[in-house]
């Protein structure tokens, strides 16, 4: 019987043993090669031999080059699965503890979505599954919810508020998915119609920019207006005194003299003229 030597997925490494794991698995499965790994051989024929080497190629193809030296020397398919799994999945205390602490200190944070957040939390709800540790459905709620920050309280609060037998996980994860899915599409239709507002700005202002500027006319209320005020200085209501063209030159010493005492001289012959008549 012929078996996969191309792997359609990623092989087995350091970080991705749980989802890995699984695929392997079904791989196994699909091709009636699962059972030389699931329960030992005792007393094996030729064909059980067969088969039990051919899933131990199988799983071989599928390890990432730094897992190859742990399975090196093992005979059975069933030794390499189980090499690998107390490689990467250690069943200790402060394995455990470690996977708590960052499940319970998981938080939806900016810019990741609620999909990518849901599928962290529930990989870590594996692990811990895998080491003997099993959650029930309520705590995982609870998890899940406090999980997230302050902007969802008011869904927070409307699914506290139903009873505890509608309020199943899978409940849960569908109407969190839902509620990012319209917070998505409102944020997005909103900055399309920012961009739609912006574009039309744009074109209004170059628009203004071509067409040729027009001088403005006074109404006539201010052309009255300003017809009141004359220039001081040369009496044209075009302008003030301030903004007047005319410079004025100063007077010497002896023309500002020749002023002042010509007019008293003036009025000195006038009394005399008087007096003698």
């Amino acid at each position: 019987m012929a078996f996969p030597f191309a792997m359609p997925f990623e092989r087995l490494n350091n970080h991705n043993y749980l989802l890995r794991s699984r695929r392997m698995q079904a791989t196994l499965q699909r091709v009636f090669l699962w059972e030389s790994v699931d329960k030992p051989l005792l007393k094996p024929d030729a064909e059980d031999r067969d088969r039990d080497q051919r899933a131990k190629v199988t799983l071989i193809l599928g390890l990432d080059d730094l897992q190859l030296p742990h399975v090196r020397r093992l005979d059975s398919a069933r030794d390499v699965w189980l090499v690998l799994r107390n490689l990467h999945i250690r069943e200790t205390a402060n394995s455990k503890l470690s996977i708590r602490k960052a499940l319970h200190k998981s938080e939806l944070k900016p810019g990741v979505t609620m999909q990518n957040h849901l599928h962290d939390l529930q990989l870590k709800f594996v692990a811990l599954q895998e080491r003997g540790c099993n959650f029930p459905e309520e705590e995982k709620v609870c998890i899940i919810l406090s999980s997230l920050p302050d902007c969802w309280d008011n869904l927070v609060l409307t699914l506290e508020a139903m009873c505890e037998e509608d309020l199943t996980l899978d409940y849960v994860t569908g109407r969190l998915l839902e509620e990012w899915q319209r917070r998505e599409g409102k944020e997005l239709s909103a900055s399309s119609a920012l961009s739609s507002d912006r574009l039309v700005r744009n074109a209004g202002s170059i628009s203004e920019e071509k067409q040729p500027k027009q001088r403005t006319r006074a109404t006539a209320g201010e052309e009255a207006a300003f017809a009141v005020r004359r220039c001081y200085r040369c009496g044209s209501t075009r302008h003030l005194r301030k903004q007047c063209p005319e410079e004025v030159v100063p007077e010497s010493p002896k023309q500002h003299k020749q002023k002042k005492f010509g007019k008293k001289k003036q009025t000195t012959q006038l009394v005399t003229v008087e007096c003698s008549v």
